[in-house]
């Protein structure tokens, strides 16, 4: 399953401008960065931290989804139509991309839950992922398909899950440490 995530990933990649990948993240950096500093007046390290995050997350899913060019079996009413019923239907390449697409939000959805409410940071999620699927199939960039969009939003789904998890494990963590230091 690994060796296929790999080689599908280096497939997503092969056509993809490292160029362009440095400036959408520098953009998209600048962009938050400057909204910390002029908008919120937050001049912390965290903002900071959290602006390359989202950044990097945001840039990743801009590289696997829009910047690569796609095979000319992409296009075509047919191709759109055929992507429903088979949104439901995995063989091994289906499975790979599935969860290709699962991982591309999991980090996106984690760095937005850290500022929004979970279930703003999922609905921004499939927003998002619907709005790739209208580009990619009007730029003829690929085509629409139902089961991505599934995918990248049970990667929010999952993000949402594993920050709350990770928040109650800290809560969990301090509240240990308080009663020790009450002993």
């Amino acid at each position: 399953m690994i060796e296929q995530l790999t080689a599908k990933t280096k497939w997503f990649l092969r056509d993809t401008s490292p160029i362009a990948s440095v400036l959408i993240f520098v953009s998209i950096a600048l962009l938050v960065i400057l909204f910390f500093i002029f908008v919120k007046k937050k001049r912390e390290l965290k903002s900071i931290f959290y602006a390359v995050a989202f950044s990097m997350s945001l840039t990743l899913i801009i590289m696997f989804t829009l910047l690569r060019k796609p095979d000319a079996a992409d296009f075509g009413f047919e191709r759109v139509c055929s992507s429903l019923p088979s949104a439901f239907i995995f063989d091994s390449e289906s499975n790979v991309v599935f969860n290709l697409n699962i991982l591309l939000f999991v980090p996106f959805a984690f760095v937005l839950r850290w500022k929004i409410s979970a279930k703003l940071t999922v609905v921004i999620c499939a927003f998002l992922s619907v709005c790739i699927e209208i580009v990619q199939m009007l730029c003829r960039l690929g085509i629409f398909e139902v089961a991505d969009i599934l995918g990248n939003s049970l990667g929010a789904i999952a993000a949402v899950l594993l920050y709350q998890l990770m928040e109650f494990v800290i809560k969990q963590v301090k509240m240990k440490m308080e009663a020790e230091k009450k002993e």
